[in-house]
């Protein structure tokens, strides 16, 4: 990595402690890396390596209560987070719109109705052809 890039992503992590408020040495004691164990979910006994992941684990994740904290009622599940070609469920908006771009079924799904197109027209043109024999 050149000298100049590094310095621009040292600016970067700097100015983003500063937006959280951290100073270098909070960071040290709140995010830096220890032993792959050292942080766990209380909900869901997942290891993280740093806090950082484990809290950002503790916001975003649907099974420990973070994203709207959807531990109050299933019935009320924010249809925007739900795959329409494969029904599974996301912390948010952004990770199924994530998903779907990577979405087997919906691979499948538009693989098939171009397939299906295609025969189609080949039984189209089939009767053009059988009609011009006549």
């Amino acid at each position: 990595m050149s000298e100049k890039n590094s310095s621009c992503i040292s600016e970067i992590s700097t100015q983003k402690l500063i937006e959280d408020g951290l100073s270098p040495s909070d960071y040290k004691e709140n995010y830096s890396e220890t032993s792959r164990s050292d942080y766990k979910c209380s909900k869901c006994s997942s290891s993280f390596s740093n806090k950082q992941t484990l809290d950002i684990h503790q916001k975003t994740s649907l099974k420990c209560g973070g994203a709207g904290d959807s531990s109050s009622t299933s019935s009320s599940v924010d249809l925007s987070k739900i795959c329409q070609h494969c029904n599974k469920t996301f912390s948010s908006k952004q990770m199924r719109l994530y998903h779907e771009t990577k979405c087997v079924d919906k691979i499948v799904s538009v693989y098939l109705q171009h397939i299906n197109s295609l025969n189609d027209e080949i039984k189209r043109l089939k009767l053009q052809i059988e009609e011009k024999k006549i």
